[in-house]
């Protein structure tokens, strides 16, 4: 796992899910911020855990070819998903304001970006030979979001965006019951 690890270790079970406003401490995961803060293309902050799903398809690889294979998966993992994010923008927004939902990352853009992190990550691994296949969908992007001292901030850029639009809506029903 990137960016969150369970409190207890491994061992311990699955983690719970986490809210934005929680402290990332009390839903039995570790903050990891030295891993989990990533930059978006749109040059946004973003805060995210990931987990990578794998198999060992070489013994004698994954044993024989690098010295600590858990650490180079890790580290390639991360390589992979920040140089993934730094191509995608955090939410996408049309000429209008409007989102634009293909690339983003932080709700419909998730499920495109986990299989390019995957494929990237698969290629990698190869080239370095590990003896390591990731599962057809053993990239999970579990916790993103904008990291959790600007999520008040987040909030109300969000709830203005929502306003307005609000707003427009109201514009042209008044404006449609008048000319009608």
């Amino acid at each position: 796992e990137l960016g969150l690890r369970s409190a207890g270790g491994a061992e311990s079970g699955a983690l719970q899910p986490i809210e934005w406003n929680t402290p990332h401490d009390s839903a039995g995961a570790a903050r990891r911020t030295d891993e989990a803060i990533a930059l978006t293309g749109d040059q946004s902050l973003v805060e995210l855990g990931a987990s990578i799903q794998y198999r060992i398809s070489d013994v004698r690889a994954y044993h024989f070819a690098v010295g600590d294979p858990p650490a180079v998966l890790r580290a390639a993992a991360e390589s992979v998903v920040r140089q993934a994010v730094a191509g995608r923008p955090l939410l996408a927004k049309d000429e209008r304001g409007t989102p634009a939902a293909p690339l983003e990352i932080l709700t419909a853009g998730r499920g495109e970006l986990e299989r390019q992190i995957r494929d990237r990550l698969q290629t990698r691994l190869d080239a370095l030979g590990v003896g390591v296949e990731i599962l057809p969908e053993g990239v999970c992007l579990a916790d993103v979001h904008p990291p959790l001292e600007v999520v008040d901030a987040f909030r109300g850029v969000s709830s203005a965006f929502k306003h307005r639009e609000r707003m427009k809506n109201e514009a042209d029903a008044f404006r449609r019951d008048r000319v009608i």
